[in-house]
């Protein structure tokens, strides 16, 4: 959870963020506007087993599933990591980070060795494109 922290009417309020990994794009039955309701109260149920007062602590809460985040940011399938962070689609089978294009380069999520905020990505971009610069490349 991550948020910040406001004073108003001299109450201290949290406005936390909860990031929930591996839910379905659509389900077998319903949709994400028929069904949002539902994952907002497993999400707090689950929540609540480690804060007591979740029910009482919440006033409020917006639930985006990942046709929301496709809709609103533009990933495709709404996908963050763009591409499921499982073993089957990982390290070497992500996209590399030269192309076919001469001088163009991935350093997104995509690419090896996979997606989240790790920084390898670019990283591996960086060295890639000072090799073929020729510049002498250095991992100390």
């Amino acid at each position: 959870m991550a948020g910040f922290e406001v004073t108003l009417h001299g109450r201290f309020w949290v406005t936390p963020e909860v990031f929930a990994q591996y839910v379905p794009y659509s389900f077998a039955h319903d949709t994400w506007d028929e069904r949002r309701d539902e994952v907002k109260r497993l999400a707090l149920r689950s929540l609540g087993r480690f804060c007591s007062n979740i029910d009482t602590a919440v006033i409020d809460a917006q639930v985006l599933g990942p046709p929301d985040i496709e809709k609103k940011v533009g990933l495709t399938g709404g996908h963050i990591f763009q591409g499921e962070c499982l073993p089957p689609y990982m390290w070497a089978n992500r996209l590399s980070t030269r192309t076919p294009m001469q001088g163009v380069y991935l350093c997104g999520a995509c690419t090896h060795p996979g997606g989240s905020v790790i920084g390898i990505n670019g990283r591996n971009a960086a060295m890639a494109i000072m090799k073929d610069l020729g510049m002498v490349v250095s991992c100390s």
